[in-house]
């Protein structure tokens, strides 16, 4: 059973442990299908800022002080995913490109909060 098919006024309990089960496997593909597409738009976004540019600046995972992107290193598709998958613990140090980065992600980390309530 589809959730587009269950009424609203019925609740996980009414229906039974079984299609609790598949509604929340649903509910599951539909969250990470949109997940998935906001991560492919913010790599077409990126991509026109950065994609076959060399930087001057790190990009680095905030959160394990990996470095994403290596300074002067011309930037890839797959650096770009790489990036894409952290993109709320990027950091770099401050100057104009990172604004510009912050102002694309940004958007996406609204629309990201929207999809994982």
């Amino acid at each position: 059973m589809r959730a587009s098919s269950v009424q609203a006024s019925q609740s996980c309990a009414d229906i039974g442990a079984n299609q609790a089960a598949n509604i929340e496997c649903t509910l599951f593909e539909i969250r990470q299908k949109k997940k998935d597409e906001l991560h492919k738009e913010l790599t077409e976004e990126l991509s026109n800022l950065l994609l076959g540019e060399k930087v001057p600046l790190d990009i680095v995972n905030a959160a394990t002080d990996e470095i994403i992107i290596p300074a002067n290193r011309k930037i890839t598709v797959g650096l770009l995913r790489k990036m894409v998958v952290v993109y709320d613990h990027v950091y770099i140090d401050p100057s104009p490109l990172r604004n510009r980065v912050r102002g694309i992600t940004s958007s996406v980390k609204h629309k990201m909060a929207a999809v994982t309530v």
